[in-house]
């Protein structure tokens, strides 16, 4: 298990977490993590947004190790949610702009 949170800017950010737990052959892997928006994000020249939002994520993944004589086959399935995810969208003018998408999933 692993908690962290930064304050950047003299602002708090969203805490971060990770959780891990291992059974035997079977793993499960849970997140919650953040992404500030990059450099290019806010100030790139005609395209920039310097309103975005930063994004948070809830990351949840379950794995297995199936063995069967001498093979072995890994399994894996994973989600994520994101909130305010950043995506560059193209704008009717031609120019490319990011922009917060309220949720992704």
């Amino acid at each position: 298990m692993s908690l962290r949170q930064d304050v950047v800017d003299r602002q708090w950010m969203p805490i971060s977490l990770t959780i891990q737990s291992i059974y035997k052959n079977i793993g499960l892997i849970f997140s919650k993590n953040y992404n500030l928006p990059g450099f290019n994000d806010l100030y790139w020249p005609l395209g920039g947004n310097s309103l975005l939002k930063t994004e948070k994520s809830i990351q949840a993944e379950l794995k297995t190790k199936v063995s069967l004589n001498k093979w072995y086959l890994n399994l894996a399935s994973y989600g994520q949610i994101v909130d305010d995810w950043i995506q560059w969208v193209h704008q009717a003018s031609g120019i490319w702009k990011p922009t917060n998408q309220e949720k992704s999933i």
